[in-house]
């Protein structure tokens, strides 16, 4: 055990009010080195609009780049695509979301395929957001149903 507690920093910048970047690290002071630092990036050029990356190395090279992008579809409508890439102990994964936006109230449908450089799993997530309330997500809604 240590004597001492790891020192963790986190820096959010505000390049322009529509760019904002951050900055995270975890100083291990028994190793005397970084054990764990993230880069990312958010670009929201207009409404309902964004463009991410992070960038994050977990020691032991465990490195992994994820990507997302939100685009709007129709007037309520909205699309997400993003991804995992990399050599993460959680895996890689791609996934793409279509999602309904109304007044006090929103939901989407997200399909998510993971371990992309082998057979993964694939799994639909449901969720529904009651605005200034709360949010509910389903994990994989199809697992009833399949062989084991």
């Amino acid at each position: 055990t240590s004597s001492y507690s790891p020192l963790l920093g986190e820096l959010d910048f505000n390049i322009t009010p529509q760019w904002t970047a951050s900055g995270f690290v975890n100083w291990d002071w028994d190793d005397r080195k970084l054990d764990e630092w993230r880069l990312s990036s958010e670009f929201i050029p207009g409404p309902r609009r964004k463009f991410n990356f992070t960038y994050k190395n977990e020691g032991d090279d465990k490195r992994n780049l994820q990507l997302g992008i939100n685009l709007p579809l129709a007037p309520r409508w909205q699309l997400g695509v993003a991804g995992l890439f990399g050599d993460s102990s959680g895996g890689e994964y791609s996934e793409i979301s279509l999602g309904y936006d109304a007044c006090c109230w929103a939901t989407s449908v997200k399909l998510v395929d993971k371990n992309l450089d082998q057979r993964g799993d694939s799994l639909v997530m449901l969720t529904l957001r009651l605005k200034g309330l709360g949010e509910f997500s389903m994990g994989d809604v199809f697992s009833p149903f399949r062989k084991q």
